[in-house]
């Protein structure tokens, strides 16, 4: 779970990585804009980007470091 000033979302930490993954944020973005939800497509399109992120991705020494947020994709990048 990510705590802020707005609420607590649950999300998924890769590894020891700053990178932290939003998956109910990205399914209901997509209900919210009225469009279909394809979870296979939005999982293959986070598995291509994160893998694109690793290298910019710094590890995560301490929990307060700020972490790079991806809560939402859009359909062509997900492949949906």
């Amino acid at each position: 779970m990510v705590e802020d000033e707005f609420g607590r979302d649950p999300a998924i930490r890769y590894k020891e990585t700053t990178l932290l993954l939003f998956p109910l944020t990205m399914i209901s973005k997509r209900i919210e804009d009225g469009e279909l939800v394809n979870v296979m497509a939005i999982y293959e399109g986070l598995e291509e980007h994160v893998q694109d992120s690793l290298p910019r991705t710094t590890p995560a020494p301490n929990p307060s470091l700020q972490p790079t947020c991806y809560g939402w994709l859009s359909p062509a990048f997900a492949g949906a």
